[in-house]
């Protein structure tokens, strides 16, 4: 009987000891679906978080693409006005642009297509190379002595090509603004007559970038071509370089490359995650960010 007995225990020992390691096995199972799972839910939040980060980019520049261009197009519609070629074709060192057959008709024109766009337009603009004058929409003329190859815009006569100039604070208003310019070609030898240009107030723009909001400690940035800050939450960063902002080397470096590139920067010390992305071909750009401890919060 008692020989029956230390079977019976036997095999129990042999059965506890085969649930406990099923019931080890399950459990590490669950355990490491657990972690796995839990890996998962952390890159899905981080990949939705750099997807946000990157179309919320994108679509900052897309629409800032939008804004810019509409100007140049007009500026460039505006270079081949017959009207406005003649007057430059007439005008020389020692004409008054203002007394020049049909400017008359050509200050009408700039008039009206200022009073299109009253928001954005602070002047639409006509300068003549061989006066070294400038005649604008709002009635100002430069005076004797003002020297046209010291304009911001000047390159667009030496190169030929539509420009957007650095943004710069204008004189009268106090307003931040950049200038849209196309040279004025003369189409018998190709020379260039002079220029057109369009002031553009960033008022609106500025705005625009202020309304986007990435998560809950998130934002954009708008920057110049040479990396001037035209838009940043921080009121005391705007018209400062980047090259003199308290930010990592590897923003300046992905500016210099010219491509659109998502990356990790540290901005005032703290690390942030963010996508670097052109608009267009206006050399304006936008810099977007997160904190790292949002960027990271489903895994903490």
């Amino acid at each position: 009987m008692k020989q029956k007995t230390n079977g019976t225990n036997s095999r129990k020992k042999i059965a506890d000891e085969i649930l406990r390691q099923i019931g080890g096995s399950v459990i590490l199972v669950l355990l490491l679906i657990a972690a796995v799972s839990i890996c998962m839910v952390g890159w899905l939040s981080i990949t939705s978080k750099k997807t946000e980060l990157t179309e919320e980019s994108n679509a900052a520049a897309n629409q800032l693409t939008g804004f810019l261009k509409q100007y140049t197009k007009s500026v460039e519609q505006l270079a081949v006005n017959p009207q406005i070629k003649d007057v430059m074709r007439q005008t020389t060192a020692a004409d008054d642009i203002r007394k020049t057959p049909q400017m008359d008709v050509v200050m009408d024109n700039l008039v009206k297509i200022a009073n299109t766009d009253t928001e954005n337009l602070m002047a639409v603009w006509i300068s003549d190379l061989d006066a070294s004058v400038l005649t604008q929409s709002d009635g100002f003329t430069s005076e004797e002595g003002w020297d046209i190859t010291g304009r911001g815009w000047y390159s667009c006569i030496e190169t030929k090509k539509t420009i957007l100039t650095e943004p710069y604070v204008d004189s009268s208003t106090g307003k931040m603004i950049v200038s849209a310019a196309a040279p004025v070609i003369d189409d018998a030898d190709q020379t260039v007559l002079g220029a057109v240009g369009m002031d553009i107030s960033l008022d609106h723009m500025t705005t625009v970038m202020s309304e986007y909001k990435i998560g809950k400690n998130g934002h954009i940035q708008l920057l110049s071509a040479n990396g001037t800050y035209l838009y940043h939450p921080q009121s005391d960063m705007i018209q400062k370089n980047i090259a003199d902002a308290d930010i990592s080397q590897n923003v300046r470096d992905a500016i210099a490359s010219g491509r659109d590139t998502f990356l990790s920067y540290k901005a005032a010390g703290v690390t942030k995650y963010g996508s670097l992305y052109f608009a267009g071909d206006t050399g304006y750009l936008i810099l977007s960010n997160l904190p790292s401890s949002e960027y990271f919060a489903v895994l903490a």
